[in-house]
């Protein structure tokens, strides 16, 4: 970033944001396949995940295997048969079904300790099996098989499928909306639970094996030679997505953005923005894999020959940090957060403008805080940053910057998480260039080539802006909105030809004031803001993001401690912003709250906060979340020097959620508190409490069986004349 040499300089050790894992930055390499022990030589074909620890996979000779930890260990299931079988589908971790040669149809009511034969009134063979709840599902099969029940197999219904082509896969959406894919490439959908069957073109001929449904409008289809079909307008159109000729056995996904692929020859493709991308993940098999199972983004199995069966978890051993600079008056803190229960290192990259720099490798104890200073390798220069754990493990990293503004009576600072992986495409809510604004774009190319960026200002209240720009590989590039657009206020969409990473920073009133923010690879339907308050001197502001073509309707809700606050619904034009100054909504004066900002079609959402504590105002500012998480790590806090560190824990349930809060201690040590948060409200958490004068990072779990939560922290010193604030990374 370009910038005005700042007189006078603070130079001040704060705390920073943590790593936001938003889970569309999952790559290939961010994801660690691991073989597991089966206890069968045969053939495992389909698999089914209650969640991340309760795991069954089915095959030859009726096998059942299943596993109850995560797949630290697989024992035996009685399926009672000894058919081939060739599906498998539960409902929770109780609840299943499995299909196999000619007509078998099996379930378990209590995870598998009994399973009981159901009558599908056929011989055929049956191949994949998918029930939607404990009631609604269906079986398909040879020589155009296809059964429903709606009554959790008693009894299974017969349906005309209008052909007499061997049928492999079946996925349903709904209820109501299914489709099955099987030999010559035959699709068939329904939107009435099978009353009819409609045949769609997929434009292929070659088998396809297995189909999976993210919704009623995107599904996905795999089978032979590398045939990779989507729609996304529940099949009226078929694309290829393809980029391998492996024979494919089965697709499954998390959510909208990931998604797994098995096949022949050990392959494994994976997609982090909904197939626009498939990268190959490393396998540690060597044979033919035919099933997935898929329980979140952060955990997937897959079975094969041999009795073959492998676990994959997600881990972030790698940042990136678009911002910083020793120059300018400026002073860059970079702090890194180990939860591991062993010591690990970290080799730091500083990407200057000219050329990279190395910060060495340092070592990283257990279960610990570790701040890096990057003046004592770079002196004054404005740079980006990598960090990676050599170990290959999950390490949390964030970076402050602090300042004093010409005149200022206080210094002021900003901080912001690190990313996992560049991408090609970044959304950012908050921009503005009016009201006396510097708004910085930095875009950081940790490639070796040249990325070419067009860069999309969203403005509010009027049309959206283009414009183009470079950035030279292995570099960082700043850009200022008020060059490209004038005074406005907007949101910026980044789109590059390669994956770079994006920070905004915005500066005011001769930078006696500023904030940072990365962006997110993900809009959504709902977007979570766990900070907030009207009362205490603050004023609270929501950005919300439109980045498609088209209105959305939008709706906030507002928890607050006396209960949800619903707003009127608003429409948010495409490829526009919306900015909501909450101190002016009705009722929402002098309270704190947490913020649901939620669109008919998907959006993001983004909050800035202003204070003054009499020395001049300061402000900080987070990106929002777009779903909860059983786990956060926020790597910077500091309770000596004057520092205030707060931690906001927002439970968006109907239930009361009990939660662990652990302080990592500077040099390793963990002190622990544990409370429960009521429903659809919010907890703060003072560091102070617990210690008095140190720093650390901290680690936030619900502890509540599936009961997710959100989490950000705010940092202030100075009595106040400064703060950061940011959102915890997540895993779940």
């Amino acid at each position: 970033m370009r910038r005005k040499a700042i007189v006078a300089t603070t130079v001040i050790m704060l705390a920073s944001a943590i790593v936001l894992v938003l889970p569309a930055q999952i790559l290939a390499e961010s994801f660690v396949w691991s073989a597991q022990v089966s206890g069968t030589g045969v053939i495992l074909d389909t698999m089914s995940a209650g969640d991340a620890n309760h795991v069954w996979a089915v095959g030859q000779t009726g096998i059942i295997r299943y596993t109850n930890n995560g797949g630290s260990s697989w024992g035996p299931q009685a399926s009672g048969t000894g058919e081939y079988l060739n599906g498998i589908s539960s409902t929770g971790t109780a609840h299943a079904w499995a299909s196999g040669n000619n007509g078998v149809i099996i379930r378990t009511l209590n995870g598998g300790t009994t399973w009981n034969p159901q009558n599908s009134g056929v011989a055929n063979d049956l191949s994949r099996i998918c029930m939607v709840d404990d009631l609604h599902g269906w079986v398909v099969g040879w020589n155009g098989t296809i059964r429903h029940t709606q009554a959790g197999g008693a009894p299974w219904v017969g349906q005309n499928s209008n052909t007499t082509e061997n049928l492999w896969g079946i996925s349903a959406a709904d209820t109501q909306n299914a489709w099955v894919v099987g030999n010559s490439g035959k699709i068939l959908h329904t939107s009435n639970a099978g009353t009819t069957w409609s045949i769609q073109n997929g434009g292929t001929t070659n088998h396809l094996r297995d189909v999976f449904a993210l919704d009623s409008s995107r599904v996905w289809a795999v089978g032979d030679n590398g045939t990779l079909l989507f729609t996304t307008n529940g099949g009226q159109t078929w694309v290829s997505q393809s980029n391998t000729s492996e024979n494919l056995r089965a697709v499954s996904a998390a959510d909208s953005t990931h998604a797994w692929i098995v096949g022949f020859d050990h392959t494994v493709l994976f997609s982090s923005d909904c197939g626009a991308h498939w990268y190959p993940q490393s396998c540690p098999l060597t044979g033919h894999l035919y099933g997935i199972a898929v329980a979140d983004p952060m955990h997937a199995f897959a079975s094969g020959s041999n009795g073959d069966i492998m676990a994959g978890v997600a881990r972030f051993p790698t940042w990136y940090l678009a911002e910083g600079t020793t120059a300018w008056g400026f002073s860059t803190y970079i702090t890194i957060e180990n939860p591991n229960t062993s010591a690990v290192h970290a080799s730091i990259t500083y990407m200057t403008g000219t050329g990279n720099v190395s910060g060495g490798t340092i070592t990283l104890p257990a279960s610990s805080q570790t701040t890096v200073n990057p003046a004592d390798t770079l002196g004054n220069k404005d740079f980006s940053t990598k960090v990676v754990c050599t170990e290959g493990k999950t390490i949390a990293v964030d970076r402050t910057m602090s300042w004093t503004g010409p005149g200022a009576a206080s210094p002021e600072g900003h901080s912001s998480v690190g990313v996992t992986s560049p991408a090609k495409t970044w959304y950012l809510p908050e921009g503005a260039s009016a009201w006396g604004f510097e708004c910085w774009l930095l875009i950081q190319n940790p490639n070796g080539s040249q990325a070419t960026c067009t860069l999309t200002y969203m403005i509010e209240g009027s049309g959206p802006v283009t414009k183009t720009h470079s950035v030279p590989g292995n570099s960082r590039q700043s850009f200022n909105m008020a060059e490209d657009i004038g005074a406005k206020n907007a949101s910026i969409k980044v789109e590059s030809n390669i994956p770079v990473i994006p920070e905004r920073a915005m500066y005011r009133n001769n930078k006696r004031e500023g904030h940072d923010s990365i962006g997110t690879t993900t809009a959504a339907n709902d977007y979570y803001l766990a900070e907030g308050t009207t009362a205490w001197g603050f004023t609270t502001w929501v950005l919300i993001q439109n980045p498609a073509s088209s209105p959305s309707s939008v709706t906030i809700t507002y928890m607050t401690p006396s209960g949800k606050k619903a707003q009127p619904s608003f429409s948010l034009p495409g490829n526009s912003r919306k900015t909501i100054k909450v101190n002016d909504v009705p009722g929402m004066g002098n309270t704190d709250f947490s913020t649901q900002v939620h669109g008919s079609q998907p959006v993001i959402a983004e909050r800035s906060m202003y204070w003054d504590n009499g020395t001049g105002e300061a402000c900080h500012d987070s990106i929002g979340m777009d779903k909860a998480h059983t786990t956060f790590y926020l790597p910077d806090g500091q309770t000596s020097g004057g520092y205030e560190t707060w931690t906001l824990v927002q439970n968006p349930n109907t239930t009361a959620v009990n939660v662990e809060v652990s302080y990592l201690k500077a040099g390793g040590g963990v002190i622990t508190l544990t409370n429960s948060i009521p429903p659809n409200s919010r907890m703060t958490f003072n560091m102070a409490d617990k210690i008095t004068s140190g720093r650390a990072s901290i680690m936030v779990t619900s502890k509540t069986a599936g009961k997710k939560i959100m989490v950000e922290r705010a940092m202030y010193w100075n009595n106040k004349g400064a703060g950061t604030d940011t959102i915890g990374g997540c895993l779940d």
